[in-house]
């Protein structure tokens, strides 16, 4: 019976133990990997972040803007000018 065992069970049994090393290898060499990175980010500092530009509105919005001011300039002046 043991040899029987042996003989049909032990190349899956093998299988599965050769299979279950190599993840624990790849878990372990990323884990590595991402602790080494880690390290070198330490050593390297915080390298101060791009920062975005404003946001400048559309010329669209711009143009509607002065016209407005422009247009309020204008009615101000027939006002004063009606006096």
């Amino acid at each position: 019976m043991l040899n029987h065992f042996h003989h049909h069970h032990f190349p899956t049994m093998h299988h599965n133990q050769m299979h279950q090393h190599s993840m624990q290898h790849a878990q372990n060499q990323a884990m590595n990997q991402a602790l080494r990175a880690q390290q070198e980010a330490a050593r390297a500092g915080h390298p101060a972040q791009p920062q975005a530009p404003e946001p400048t509105p559309p010329a669209g919005q711009q143009n509607a803007a002065m016209n407005f001011g422009l247009l309020l300039q204008t009615l101000l002046k027939a006002l004063i000018q009606r006096d």
